[in-house]
């Protein structure tokens, strides 16, 4: 007898990830997907600074911690709460950073968090940005780090004579005191029948490329893998410079469950 689908993650039809060092000395990039049969799927691209360490610890750690309270009966939402003050405590005094973009997927359902300026975005007839970075260029972030005694000069957060492009992340102790902050802007959203592709990304894409141009892209490929590399291709002959990655999700067409 065939067996049968995962009623949680029935209506993924792939998922695929590329990865690119761009011109960078190093990759600071990590990615996370995980399946758990009958609970769903999470998925996570973490953009590192400063080193390594952070990006790893949190891609090690963060999704155990987040099934860890979908376990002890917490929402999703407050799960990824929970998670990634539990990971913060663990980057205490850490000068290293990442950011994070992080998705849980169950049946139809769509629950996302996210620290920082990787981003995530939902394609249906067209691109529908789920986050908003957090940079200066956001006025309530940019008021916030005013407040807490940070200066702005240009796309950074500033303290002393070091810079900072996110105004929330993972680790990065030093710049703690002025505001920026691990505390994650949370949401959740029901899929439509007409949802395509999701796609969770670090800057290297965002920056590069708008989420209507994103989404042709993807409309116009066979699917995930071939979307995936489009869109890696895209960044890279428009000129992108920074490490690159990009996790597309790619759901089955018609009627939600």
């Amino acid at each position: 007898m065939p067996s049968q689908p995962d009623p949680a993650t029935a209506r993924i039809r792939a998922v695929h990830h590329v990865s690119d060092i761009g011109l960078r000395r190093s990759m600071e990039d990590r990615h996370v997907v995980e399946i758990r049969p009958e609970i769903g799927l999470f998925g996570g691209v973490y953009d590192g600074h400063g080193g390594l360490e952070a990006a790893e610890i949190v891609a090690a750690s963060l999704h155990p911690t987040f099934f860890e309270a979908l376990d002890a009966g917490l929402r999703p939402i407050e799960a990824f709460r929970q998670a990634y003050r539990s990971v913060e405590e663990r980057l205490e005094g850490m000068d290293s950073g990442t950011t994070a973009a992080t998705i849980f997927f169950r049946k139809d359902e769509l629950h996302f968090a996210h620290v920082g300026d990787a981003e995530i975005l939902l394609v249906g007839a067209k691109g529908v940005p789920l986050t908003r970075p957090h940079r200066v260029d956001d006025p309530s972030e940019r008021s916030r780090i005013i407040r807490a005694g940070g200066q702005v000069e240009g796309g950074y957060v500033v303290r002393g004579l070091r810079g900072l492009m996110p105004t929330r992340s993972f680790g990065d102790s030093y710049f703690r005191s002025i505001g920026v902050m691990a505390v994650p802007t949370v949401g959740e959203r029901r899929l439509s029948a007409d949802d395509r592709f999701l796609v969770v990304a670090c800057d290297g894409l965002f920056d590069v490329c708008g989420g209507d141009e994103i989404a042709r892209i993807l409309l116009k490929s066979s699917g995930a893998r071939e979307g995936g590399e489009a869109l890696r291709d895209e960044v890279l002959a428009r000129g992108g410079t920074d490490n690159l990655t990009i996790l597309v999700i790619e759901f089955e067409k018609g009627n939600t469950r």
